[in-house]
């Protein structure tokens, strides 16, 4: 596969919620990556179609050997990078739960009805 870069400078300590597709059905293989896709993205049945980084250059046997992400250069590399969590799934929905819901200030009104405030969590490890 051709390399393919982010033009975002990311900085020491950032946090970067990455998602990555492997095509299969595509030849040559079609790779994608999705750096900090938005949020009502999360949950879907499907993909989002932009945002992402993607290519299907060059030419593959439709098998993985392996999988690295790293930045430009070795230079560049940091000293220390830190997983957090990896996830693997056959759709969006299974590698991005939608964010978990916090209600707060819950009030009965007169009429029957709630009234309350509703705060998007992510989940927590």
């Amino acid at each position: 596969m051709g390399a393919v870069y982010d033009t975002t400078e990311r900085h020491v300590g950032e946090t970067v919620f990455l998602v990555g597709r492997y095509d299969f059905s595509a030849s040559p293989n079609a790779v994608s990556l999705w750096i900090n896709p938005t949020s009502s993205w999360f949950g879907a049945s499907s993909d989002p179609i932009s945002g992402l980084l993607s290519t299907n250059s060059g030419t593959d046997g439709f098998s993985i050997d392996r999988f690295n992400m790293r930045q430009n250069t070795d230079v560049s590399v940091p000293g220390g990078m830190q997983w957090d969590e990896l996830r693997i799934g056959t759709t969006w929905a299974a590698v991005t739960p939608p964010p978990l819901a916090l209600l707060t200030n819950v009030k009965k009104l007169g009429n029957g009805a709630f009234q309350f405030f509703l705060h998007e969590h992510q989940r927590s490890k």
